[in-house]
Parts: structure tokens; C-alpha cells; sequence
């Protein structure tokens, strides 16, 4: 894998995307075909958490005193707040880890449509 990243001059004179060059050897060169100089995307973790809560970025609620929560939406009753303490975010899927005493898997929290 190259270290520096390079920029290749786009069709109207400006500069292109920057790419890193990597070689890649397939484990079964065979199930590749006739592919050749194919481009690719590329998602690189820097961190990572076992069984974490995730829910969507836009769920969370900012805090008039700091801090975020999520609007729960229980089966019955009534919604409410529940704080919570945020860790890794996942820029590519839009999501975000949360923590809190009241967190449970399978709430359902309120997203609002965009």
C-alpha cells in the first residue's frame, strides 16, 4: 500500500480525486475473470466496539445543558427522554454509539424524516 496520496489532473484542468495505490492478491485469483486496473472503494476502521447500542446520528437530541439524549417511543405510554453518552460515530452508515443506564437493545427511538 503507497503512503502519500496523488492527485491526477481531471478533463477540465482541474485536479482529480487523490488516490493511494494498493495491490491487492485475491485469495482465489480465479473468481476475479478477466478484471484488470478495476477501481475500488476502500473503508478503513480506526476503532471499533463489540456489542455496542447503535442508532442513527439523527436520533440524538441535543441537551439545553450539554450533553444528548434519545426520544424514546415505548409500545405504551408516553415518550421520553433518555440521556445518553455518545462514543464511536460511523461516518459512512450515519450511525452512533450511545450508553446510558436506561439504554436497552430493541428501543425503539424516534428519527426524525428528513
Amino acid at each position: 500500500m503507497g503512503t502519500v496520496a496523488t492527485s491526477s489532473s481531471s478533463q477540465n484542468g482541474g485536479s482529480g480525486s487523490p488516490t493511494i495505490e494498493v495491490n491487492v492478491t485475491p485469495s482465489d485469483p480465479a473468481a476475479t475473470g478477466n478484471l484488470d486496473d478495476l477501481p475500488v472503494n476502500v473503508w478503513i476502521t480506526q476503532a471499533s466496539v463489540a456489542e455496542a447500542y447503535v442508532v442513527p446520528v439523527d436520533a440524538l437530541v441535543a441537551l439545553s445543558g450539554g450533553g444528548y439524549a434519545l426520544e424514546v417511543a415505548p409500545a405504551h405510554g408516553a415518550h421520553y427522554l433518555e440521556a445518553v453518552t455518545v462514543g464511536l460515530f460511523d461516518d459512512a452508515d450515519g450511525n452512533v454509539q450511545v450508553s446510558g443506564s436506561g439504554v436497552y437493545a430493541g428501543e425503539r427511538v424516534v428519527v426524525p424524516q428528513v
